[in-house]
């Protein structure tokens, strides 16, 4: 079971209320100022100025989220403010958010060797950067996904390490680390729950649904729109064919994966 963070401090409501916009103002307006500063240059030091608005809005917001990177971590808490442990990944996604949705600065990072690293290793990612990730695949709490060099993860997929649900009317969110092992592909609009491990040279197709703390085994074959259910366990190897879904807790060994298209493990 996750560690439930339960711990409440009113206070930090109002301190949150404060930050946000706070932080907003600065990741946009530092580099809104570089452009202000542009009009007052020589027109060829200006083009270098007008330039620095994409590394300073990078900057800014990786610089920012950095007193909340420890508190990343896994575990249970409801969706408030006042809990110290939700308090710190609001205003880490806060951050990270900034960037991901301003889609040419986001585009640029990517695409640009020295600002992806500056972008990954600026919000606390430790694994290998020699992956290919796109502009529109979700990612978030970096310091919790772990990418194998090679892997691949396609557009539109959602590598989710959170996810929320209710308990007695009230919001809460699970967070768990998700790891893809080196040379993995997850394929287009395919989703990933929190929690998951999916090992080397494991292929998902499209549109496939990983549930949440999953395990498949090394050079797997996930089908196209296969579903495989929460805590189950695929073995190194196997093949689950495409529209296939796998029930709950279901522990699929190599010689029972040949289920035609369609069927259901449970």
């Amino acid at each position: 079971m996750p560690r439930e963070a339960c711990e409440v401090k009113p206070w930090l409501r109002s301190v949150g209320a404060l930050l946000v916009p706070l932080y907003l103002l600065a990741i946009w307006g530092l580099p809104c100022l570089c452009i202000a500063l542009a009009g007052t240059c020589p027109p060829a030091l200006g083009c270098f100025v007008v330039l620095m608005f994409p590394l300073t809005y990078l900057a800014t917001a990786c610089v920012l989220s950095l007193p909340h990177q420890a508190h990343v971590v896994e575990g249970r808490m409801p969706v408030d403010m006042a809990v110290p442990a939700y308090f710190h990944r609001r205003l880490y996604g806060l951050c990270w958010t900034a960037v991901y949705y301003s889609g040419p600065i986001y585009h640029l990072a990517l695409s640009v060797p020295l600002l992806r690293r500056m972008l990954f290793r600026g919000f606390g990612y430790r694994g290998s950067l020699d992956f290919t990730i796109y502009p529109d695949t979700w990612i978030r709490d970096l310091p919790l996904l772990d990418f194998g060099a090679g892997c691949y993860l396609a557009n539109k997929a959602t590598i989710g390490s959170n996810m929320i649900f209710m308990r007695k009317g009230k919001k809460w969110i699970e967070v768990a680390g998700l790891s893809i092992g080196p040379a993995a592909m997850v394929g287009h609009m395919t989703i990933v729950g929190p929690g998951t491990i999916i090992e080397e040279g494991v292929q998902i197709g499209v549109i496939a649904g990983i549930g949440r703390r999953a395990r498949i085994g090394a050079y797997a074959i996930i089908g196209d729109g296969a579903s495989l259910d929460h805590g189950v366990r695929i073995e190194g190897g196997a093949m689950i064919k495409a529209r296939c879904y796998v029930g709950m807790g279901r522990c699929v060994s190599a010689t029972e994966s040949t289920a035609p298209s369609g069927a259901l493990l449970r």
